[in-house]
């Protein structure tokens, strides 16, 4: 084998190994962008899953303060359980 084939050989098989890494490495990309991707989905997803969260917080807040200005501004009180009248509605036969 000549000096010049071995060379050519060498080429080659750099050519071929450097194709391989290439190969290996878009594809490591690929699966890389897919797992970000599906990260990139569950923050939006958890981002929403949050503003309701925060809004379902304020409404609670909310009903919490309106008792308190019941209790102490108006001086309105919850009724006592002898207090409390029951109404059952019967439908009429027809």
């Amino acid at each position: 084998m000549s000096r010049a084939n071995k060379w050519l050989v060498v080429f080659w098989v750099v050519t071929l190994l450097s194709a391989m890494a290439v190969v290996t490495v878009r594809h490591q990309n690929r699966l890389a962008f897919i797992a970000w991707r599906a990260v990139e989905a569950e923050k939006v997803e958890l981002q929403s899953e949050r503003g309701r969260l925060m809004l379902e917080k304020a409404t609670w807040a909310r009903r919490g303060s309106i008792m308190d200005d019941a209790r102490e501004r108006l001086q309105m009180a919850p009724p006592e359980p002898d207090k409390i009248i029951t109404l059952s509605l019967e439908s009429e036969p027809g």
